[in-house]
C-alpha cells in the first residue's frame, strides 16, 4: 500500500538541540591521545578546532531554514515512510536522484538548481536516512531500488532518468536491472554492482583489479564493520556527536579530492567550509539516523546484492562521470562495457567520491549531455 504524499517541514527541538550542543562541550579532550599526522584518522587539532566552531558559531537552524525553502515530502510505502524532495516541472522527464552514506539529499542541493529548468526532480533520502524511517530490519539494495520505483511509479512517472553515486549507483543499477523499461537513462559517478562478465583481461583491466583489491584493504574497515556487525558500533556513535563527526570527517577527508599539504594533511577546507562538513554531520545526529543508516550494508550481504545476478548485464543506457575518486577508482571503460550498455563516459578534471558535492556544475553538465543523447535518440 501507498499513502498519498503529504506535505513535509523539518523541525529539530531546542532540546535534541542542545543536548548536541551539551556533549559536544563535554567531550573530555585532555586525556585523547595526541597523533597529528592523520594516518590513524583526523587529527586531534583539527577535530577540537571544528568542534569549537560547532560550538560558538555554526547555527542548525539557519541551515534547517534555508532547506525549508524546498518541497519537503513525505509517503507511506508498505509501512514505511519515505521523504523525498519534489521539484515538480510540468512536460518535463523526470530524474531521480539517489545519494549513498555518509551523504544525504543535501548533496544535490546545488545540482538541482542546474538541472530544474530541464527536469522533473525527486530526490529522496534512502530508507533509514535522514528524515525517512528506518525498516524493520536491513534492507540492501535491490530492496530499495525496489522501494524507490514504488514511489516513483506513485508520483505518476512510468519512465524516468537516474542519476547516483555510492549506494545511489548500486541502486539505480538494480532499478535498472529490474525495470529496464521503466529507465530511460543511468547516470553514474560511481560503478559498484558489478556483473561476472566484468572480467578483467587487457594489461590496464587487470591492472584496476590489483589497484581495486588494495584501495579495499586501505579504506575497507569501516565497510566491514557495518556489513557485520554495525550495532556494535552504533551504540558508541549514537551517544557521541564527536565520534559521529569524526566518522563522517575520516570519509570525506580520504575520499573527496582534497590537497595535501607540505606534511601529508588533508586540507579540507579548501574545498568544503566548516559549515558544509557540519551540515553533513548534523543531519545524521538532529534525525539520530546513524545506526540505521548503516544497516544497508548489512542488508546487502543479507540479500545477496554485492554483485548483479550470473550473466547480467544494464541493458539501458548508461553514462559515467569517472571523477578522480582517490579511495574507490572507477574501472576502466572497457571493463564497465562489458557489465553496462556505456553511450557516454566522461573522464572528469577534478572532485572526488562527493561529486555533487564537489564538483555539482560538472556533475550536472555531465548529465544534460548523456540525456540530451537519449532524448534525441527518443
Amino acid at each position: 500500500m501507498i499513502s498519498s504524499p503529504t506535505s513535509y517541514q523539518l523541525h529539530s527541538s531546542n532540546e535534541d538541540l542542545a543536548a548536541i550542543q551539551q556533549r559536544v562541550k563535554a567531550f573530555d579532550w585532555e586525556s585523547f591521545p595526541d597523533c597529528e599526522d592523520w594516518k590513524l584518522g583526523p587529527s586531534k587539532s583539527f577535530m577540537k578546532d571544528l568542534c569549537r566552531y560547532w560550538v560558538d558559531t555554526y547555527d542548525w537552524k539557519a541551515t534547517e531554514a534555508r532547506l525549508n525553502t524546498l518541497p519537503h515530502f513525505r509517503v507511506d510505502i508498505d509501512g514505511l515512510a519515505t521523504h523525498y524532495v519534489h521539484l515538480e516541472h510540468s512536460d518535463a522527464p523526470a530524474l531521480l536522484l539517489l545519494h549513498g552514506w555518509p551523504g544525504s539529499f543535501m548533496e544535490f542541493i546545488e545540482v538541482a538548481g542546474h538541472l530544474r529548468d530541464k527536469f522533473e526532480l525527486v530526490i529522496p533520502s534512502l530508507p533509514g536516512y535522514a528524515f525517512s524511517a528506518p525498516p524493520s530490519s536491513p534492507m540492501g539494495p535491490r530492496a530499495v531500488a525496489r522501494h524507490f520505483q514504488r514511489l516513483m511509479e506513485r508520483l505518476g512517472h512510468s519512465s524516468f532518468f537516474i542519476q547516483g553515486g555510492d549506494w545511489g549507483s548500486s541502486i539505480g543499477a538494480w532499478m535498472a536491472l529490474d525495470n529496464p523499461t521503466s529507465v530511460l537513462g543511468l547516470h553514474l559517478n560511481l560503478v559498484s554492482a558489478h556483473s561476472d562478465l566484468m572480467v578483467a583481461e587487457s594489461s590496464e583491466e587487470r591492472a584496476y583489479k590489483i589497484e581495486q583489491k588494495r584501495s579495499f584493504r586501505r579504506e575497507g574497515a569501516y565497510y566491514q564493520v557495518q556489513a557485520t556487525n554495525p550495532q556494535s558500533l552504533a551504540f558508541a556513535m549514537m551517544d557521541s556527536p564527536v565520534g559521529i563527526a569524526a566518522w563522517i570527517i575520516d570519509k570525506i577527508a580520504r575520499w573527496a579530492d582534497v590537497p595535501l599539504d607540505n606534511t601529508g594533511a588533508p586540507t579540507l577546507e579548501s574545498r568544503f567550509s566548516k559549515d558544509a562538513m557540519l551540515d553533513m554531520i548534523m543531519l545524521y545526529l538532529v534525525t539520530k539516523c546513524f545506526a540505521s543508516a548503516s544497516w544497508l550494508y548489512r542488508g546487502m550481504f543479507s540479500e545477496g546484492s554485492a554483485s548483479l545476478p550470473p550473466g547480467s548485464r544494464i541493458t539501458v543506457p548508461v553514462g559515467v562521470a569517472a571523477f578522480p575518486d582517490p579511495a574507490f577508482p572507477l574501472p576502466p571503460r572497457s571493463l564497465v562495457a562489458k557489465g553496462y550498455s556505456v553511450i557516454q563516459w566522461t573522464d572528469m578534471p577534478r572532485g572526488g567520491h562527493f561529486a555533487a558535492l564537489e564538483e555539482p556544475a560538472l556533475l550536472a553538465e555531465d548529465f544534460l549531455t548523456f540525456a540530451s543523447k537519449i532524448t534525441e535518440q527518443a
